[in-house]
């Protein structure tokens, strides 16, 4: 009877384990992710705005030219929809690591500022 008990509780024990397991490793997956998208982020921030104003610069210098304010403003369309990607992909990184319990309490960027309520 004695070895019945140990097989079963055998049974229902390693499996729980082996999740155990897996799931560490899928955690410092995303938070390897996590921590290589929020080091190069403020990088691509910052091209993008730069890609941006620069198509306003040249849009505002080509004020009677139609064709290069014509070119401008794609470069303004397209700096637009590449910051709105790269929030996004921010976002949900974020969220994923948030969902999953990694370093919650990790801050991009500017520190946050304390104190004010």
């Amino acid at each position: 009877m004695k070895k019945v008990i140990y097989i079963a509780s055998a049974l229902f024990i390693l499996p729980a384990l082996a999740f155990a397991q897996q799931l560490t490793q899928v955690r410092s997956l995303i938070d390897s992710i996590k921590g290589i998208v929020g080091a190069i982020l403020p990088i691509v921030f910052a091209l993008i705005l730069v890609y941006f104003f620069w198509g306003l610069g040249t849009f505002v210098l080509a004020a009677g030219d139609e064709d290069k304010g014509k070119k401008a403003k794609g470069v303004m369309l397209w700096g637009i929809i590449a910051l709105f990607v790269a929030a996004s992909v921010w976002g949900i990184v974020r969220f994923i690591g948030d969902s999953v319990g990694i370093n919650n309490n990790a801050t991009y960027g500017a520190p946050a500022i304390t104190g004010f309520q």
